[in-house]
């Protein structure tokens, strides 16, 4: 048997604050430690030095943005309390604005805007998009992943059946939805800016309704382009015309969330024989459009075989269903 190290052991002690700063904790236990007297002094000479410099910091930053940021983080409370992410991304949005983080690039603006004012929301998306590029590189890179690993599922025949029979099965499809729709719907924020404020469209004389379908344009482009590129080159299950109507799907799907109401306080907290479902089915409401979308691209893509002009048409039809219930979504919000 091997003899006792002190000095080791003393080292070990000291050589983090997850050792010397539970020092006086040990001593006052009864327990060894050596010179936690020393432990003691650098406890109290860190937090004075902390709160020194936060002292500092804070004399230099403006009262507005001090009385901003405390709104934003009762703004995130109150969503995190209340199960909805639109509040939760508002206030975040207004910390960021404080920070000087919200302004965009000053070339997007130099795009000329169109003449037909039929064309100024899509117009507008461009913008959004062309200003934010790391959102649309991140886009891309969601819907490429997705159809490159569904494809390489499928050439691999993961999944049941159904993967070698040409399609690239239910388990799959459904993996692959989920990082499309985020896709999605990181292209579809200027939709949901006017989701969240209907303000934001009061320049246009046609109701606010009839800007939902423009808003699907810019996004569905660019993913269509960029998911077509990536099933050409992967040669998967899912050719350029399937990824046209997946992303078509996913699109409407996200608009259906962008137009999404508040959560209604009786659906929160429920009835009596619902009492602690409240939450949930506050989660269930705010997920209805990626829930929708989900399983609409896995029941028509996901079966047996190749996707025939028959699931493509289905999806399409499915899109102008949920396209119909974001319209009828944007409608309410500015419902008298």
């Amino acid at each position: 048997m091997g003899s006792r190290a002190r000095w080791l052991e003393t080292a070990e002690l000291w050589s983090g604050p997850w050792g010397w700063a539970a020092q006086p904790v040990v001593a006052a236990a009864g327990g060894r430690a050596p010179l936690w007297p020393v432990a003691v002094f650098l406890l109290l000479s860190v937090t004075a030095g902390a709160l020194w410099l936060a002292v500092r910091c804070l004399g230099g930053i403006p009262a507005e943005t001090l009385r901003v940021r405390a709104g934003a983080a009762g703004g995130v409370l109150a969503g995190v309390l209340a199960a909805d992410p639109r509040v939760v991304r508002l206030a975040a949005a207004r910390a960021r604005e404080a920070r000087g983080r919200g302004r965009t690039a000053r070339w997007a603006g130099r795009l000329a805007a169109p003449r037909s004012p039929r064309l100024l929301t899509v117009w507008r998306d461009a913008v959004a998009l062309a200003a934010t590029p790391r959102r649309t590189a991140s886009a891309v890179a969601l819907l490429g992943g997705a159809v490159a690993w569904a494809a390489a599922a499928a050439a691999g025949g993961a999944g049941p059946p159904a993967a070698a029979a040409g399609g690239a099965g239910p388990p799959v499809t459904a993996a692959a939805a989920v990082p499309a729709y985020a896709a999605a719907a990181r292209l579809l924020e200027p939709a949901r800016l006017d989701g969240d404020d209907p303000r934001r469209a009061a320049w246009s004389p046609r109701p606010f309704e009839r800007t939902v379908v423009a808003h699907a344009v810019v996004p569905t482009a660019v993913l269509t382009v960029a998911g077509a590129v990536v099933a050409l080159v992967t040669g998967g299950p899912w050719t350029p015309a399937v990824v046209a109507a997946a992303v078509s799907v996913m699109v409407a799907a996200g608009l259906v969330s962008a137009y999404r109401p508040p959560t209604r306080v009786a659906l929160l907290y429920g009835s009596a024989a619902l009492t602690g479902a409240g939450p949930g089915l506050a989660l269930l409401w705010n997920a209805a459009g990626p829930l929708a979308g989900v399983a609409a691209v896995t029941v028509l893509l996901g079966g047996a075989g190749d996707p025939g002009a028959g699931r493509m048409t289905a999806c399409w039809a499915v899109t102008a269903v949920l396209l119909l219930w974001a319209r009828r979504r944007a409608a309410a919000l500015v419902r008298p």
